[in-house]
């Protein structure tokens, strides 16, 4: 479906480019695309964590809890700990 060409599509992308398509994952909300959100919780660039955290929170699912928790824990920047905080 649309989300598994997205999860192949985003690791190419630019930063700005995979917060935008953060986005469309989120409409989509099914479980590939949840998935690709918790992956990119381990981004490089903060701003690309930062939007997947703040979609997954909004996607509401719970099964998302570990993955925000774990990347709760090992972040550092006060930035990103609101966005995770706010997630969970």
């Amino acid at each position: 479906g649309a989300s598994e060409r997205f999860s192949v599509t985003i690791l190419k992308l630019s930063d700005e480019e995979k917060v935008w398509m953060i986005g469309s994952l989120e409409q989509i909300g099914d479980a590939g695309a949840v998935h690709t959100m918790q992956d990119l919780l381990k981004a490089e660039q903060e701003i690309v964590r930062i939007a997947a955290a703040a979609a997954l929170g909004r996607c509401g699912n719970p099964g998302t809890v570990p993955q925000l928790t774990a990347a709760l824990i090992q972040t550092t920047t006060t930035e990103e700990i609101k966005a995770l905080e706010s997630a969970l």
